[in-house]
């Protein structure tokens, strides 16, 4: 399961260079980055803030993670983690692109369009409201600067 931190800048401060170190080490190593792969930093993250004693709260509230939560719930933020992926009758497509696709991957290059297409009926209740507030969050941006600064302070509607 995705583990979201929200760590004070100062615990950062000390744990990004044993972080770095850790995760450049298992990067280096072809094995160990093969069987890593993407996840890598995470892992990294995990044994630098352990070596610096670094105490974390779990909450499982707090985060949603469409398509695998299918019921928003109270959380507190999404997490685009996977692609969301349906056929026109509202069924996931697992492993296969679907006719309403959203993926926050096809938008690595600038920001998701302003009028991105709600899902099609039968659609799980976290897809469709997450969605809608994601079409609104979009549609008040002003320029692709404010898109990038949401993104890099990993905003919960463009994580």
């Amino acid at each position: 399961m995705l583990l979201l931190i929200i760590l004070l800048q100062s615990l950062l401060e000390k744990i990004a260079p044993t972080w770095m170190s850790i995760s450049l080490g298992m990067t280096n190593d072809q094995e160990t980055d093969k069987a890593f792969g993407w996840v890598l930093e995470m892992y990294g993250y995990a044994v630098a803030s352990s070596l610096h004693g670094v105490q974390h709260i779990r909450r499982k509230d707090f985060m949603l993670q469409p398509t695998w939560d299918l019921e928003v719930g109270k959380k507190f933020i999404i997490h685009c983690t996977y692609g969301c992926d349906y056929n026109m009758k509202g069924e996931l497509t697992y492993g296969k692109i679907g006719e309403w696709h959203f993926d926050k991957r096809s938008y690595l290059s600038g920001p998701p369009p302003r009028n991105l297409s709600l899902p099609p009926p039968g659609v799980p209740e976290s897809v469709c409201t997450k969605k809608g507030q994601r079409c609104q969050l979009l549609s008040n941006l002003k320029c692709k600067s404010q898109y990038r600064l949401l993104k890099c302070l990993h905003c919960p509607w463009m994580s």
